[in-house]
């Protein structure tokens, strides 16, 4: 229905934002990691969409790339995951690491996000990890290494949001890349904010 949106952005909120474009102003749900890239009101920006049509309302989801619509569209397919879950999944996580938690099957991470209990992150996990193997990771720009993904789970458990723990582990591999799984847990704990 609607594959994407140029235009100026007006307002942001938590989890929505208005686009004008052509004198129309589009109010479009987004996640926490879509509203850290976009620019300050007034400015010109573009987002990929999805359209989510129900009975009792019509809903966009937007996006900044076409790899974390995608990666939506697949999660909302699930029984039991709506486009709020969804959103929540794939505005929590990087889409490299959403991908290292379902084809490992790391279900105890993926239960961090709000909406998502055992039974739906061991389903998820069923549905997805087939389709997750055969397809290559997404790029990320940060060190997606085993070591990396290891840390940010053990924040991710210690209680940390994801979003904190994935800017602790960044900041942490930015001073020294080659930290071995210890350090770099103890290092992105300093940097914890």
């Amino acid at each position: 229905m609607y594959d994407y949106i140029k235009g100026k952005l007006i307002r942001t909120g938590d989890n929505e934002i208005t686009i004008e474009c052509h004198g129309i102003g589009y109010r479009i749900s987004v996640g926490p990691s879509t509203i850290g890239k976009l620019p300050n009101p007034g400015c010109d920006v573009e987002l990929f969409l999805t359209a989510v049509v129900r009975e009792d309302s019509h809903k966009l989801f937007g996006f900044h790339s076409q790899e974390q619509r995608t990666f939506f569209e697949k999660l909302s397919n699930i029984s039991g995951i709506g486009p709020k879950t969804a959103l929540n999944l794939v505005g929590h996580f990087e889409l490299g690491d959403l991908h290292f938690m379902i084809v490992n099957g790391d279900t105890r991470a993926l239960c961090k996000v709000p909406g998502i209990g055992k039974k739906t992150a061991e389903r998820m996990v069923l549905e997805l990890r087939d389709y997750m193997i055969k397809t290559p990771p997404p790029s990320s720009t940060r060190s997606s290494s085993k070591t990396a993904l290891d840390a940010l789970s053990a924040l991710i458990n210690l209680g940390y949001t994801p979003i904190a723990s994935q800017k602790a582990v960044d900041t942490a591999l930015q001073k020294q890349a080659d930290l071995a799984l210890p350090e770099l847990i103890t290092t992105a704990l300093q940097n914890i904010q």
